[in-house]
Order: C-alpha cells, then sequence, then structure tokens
C-alpha cells in the first residue's frame, strides 16, 4: 500500500491498527503506521510507532528526523501564532 501511486493514508493507518490488534509488536505494522502518520503531518504519532518499531535502519532513522523536524515547525508556527495573536497593533 505504501508503494503504491497516490497512497491513502488514513487507509493504511487502519490496517496497521487491525494487524496491531491481532499482533501487538508487529514491527512491520508499527513502522508503516508510523510512516502514515508522518505523511499525514502527525508528527508526534508518527516518532511514537517509528520508535516502537525498534528499527535501526537508515530509513527508519531518517523518518524519525523528519518527524522531529516536522514538529520542531508545528511548534514554531503555533508560537508564531500566538504571537500574533497577542501582539497589539501599532
Amino acid at each position: 500500500m505504501l508503494q503504491q501511486e497516490e497512497p491513502n493514508y488514513e487507509k493504511i493507518v487502519e490496517h496497521c491498527n487491525n494487524v496491531l490488534e491481532a499482533s501487538k509488536g508487529n514491527v512491520k505494522a508499527l513502522y508503516r503506521k508510523g510512516v502514515a502518520c508522518y505523511h499525514l503531518k502527525n508528527y508526534e504519532e508518527a516518532l511514537e510507532y517509528l520508535q516502537q518499531s525498534k528499527q535501526n535502519d537508515t530509513l527508519t532513522r531518517k523518518y524519525m528526523t523528519l518527524c522531529k523536524e516536522g514538529i520542531a515547525k508545528q511548534e514554531q508556527e503555533l508560537r508564531t501564532a500566538y504571537k500574533k495573536m497577542f501582539t497589539q497593533p501599532t
């Protein structure tokens, strides 16, 4: 499913949830759910699943780094939005 031209990441998460219900520590399902969550911009959840997959390959580390960058970017955007809300116009 991750290899399709236009993957349906919501569907991938759903399938991974089904697998994880039956096999709680399934490494492939944890990894694939992490990747799908990343593409859905759920960076914190993605990072959690990628860490749970305990895979130490280059691609997993890459996605973990991308998740951390995504989290930092979202936090910066949130700080900027709050700053604009509470800054009085001059």
